[in-house]
């Protein structure tokens, strides 16, 4: 059975589990057991393991989240800005956005918005800068996305990753690199802004908690997954990116 959440708003936790299924999959297989039967018993070495995940899902009930990303108080002179974090590992490759409000005391509040995170392929597994560049097209392709459907004006789109790899492969011609690249370059060109994509150090980088997963206890109200890093709500010239 699947977890209804189209937002993918306990997408970390839910990471947790597809990761495990992978390697449990991995596992059975170094056994050399060929194909899996469909009631093979786990091995005792993951069962401990999937006994603490599952408990992790009971706890997902005690997550709230507020019915809406505009807060009550927010300035209706002010549009919001809407900011992506994405982020990819040998693992896992995915985005989250949030929107950042100015309130009527001049203050600024972070909300989630959704995100996307998806498994890497099998095939390329371990290759990090194509995983780190999917993590920038799900980014690109969910900004269009809630700009085009979400029924909200923003001011502006900051997209945030943590490879320079990657924020310098988007400010080149797209015909510079093969077709995998190419492609995902030229489509990242169209939907955002180039110079607008900001490096951050990737401590700092929220999508993480995407990409290696996170229990429910990292996904309340006033955790960094529900509002963004403390540091998004300060003065932009605080914040420790940069765009070069």
């Amino acid at each position: 059975m699947k977890i209804f959440d189209p937002l993918g708003l306990v997408m970390p936790t839910k990471m947790i589990g597809n990761i495990l299924f992978r390697i449990s999959l991995q596992v059975i297989k170094k056994e050399g057991k060929g194909r899996i039967p469909w009631d093979e018993c786990l091995p005792e070495s993951l069962l401990g393991e999937w006994m603490i995940y599952f408990g992790m899902l009971l706890k997902l009930d005690l997550v709230k989240f507020v019915r809406s990303f505009k807060p009550d108080d927010a300035n209706p002179h002010i549009d919001p800005d809407l900011v992506t974090f994405d982020d990819g590992n040998p693992d896992a490759f995915g985005a989250v956005a949030y929107a950042l409000w100015t309130v009527m005391d001049s203050t600024r509040v972070a909300r989630l918005i959704m995100s996307k995170v998806k498994l890497a392929p099998i095939v390329k597994k371990g290759e990090t800068v194509r995983n780190e560049l999917n993590g920038a097209i799900f980014a690109a392709r969910m900004k269009a996305w809630i700009m085009k459907t979400s029924g909200i004006k923003f001011n502006k789109h900051i997209p945030i990753l943590d490879s320079r790899i990657v924020q310098d492969m988007i400010k080149k011609d797209s015909y510079w690199y093969n077709t995998f690249a190419g492609v995902r370059v030229a489509e990242i060109q169209t939907k955002t802004n180039v110079d607008d994509w900001l490096h951050v150090p990737s401590g700092e980088n929220i999508a993480d908690i995407l990409t290696r997963g996170a229990p429910p206890s990292e996904l309340g109200p006033e955790s960094v997954g529900q509002n963004g890093p403390n540091w998004l709500v300060q003065d932009r010239s605080t914040w420790p990116v940069t765009d070069v």
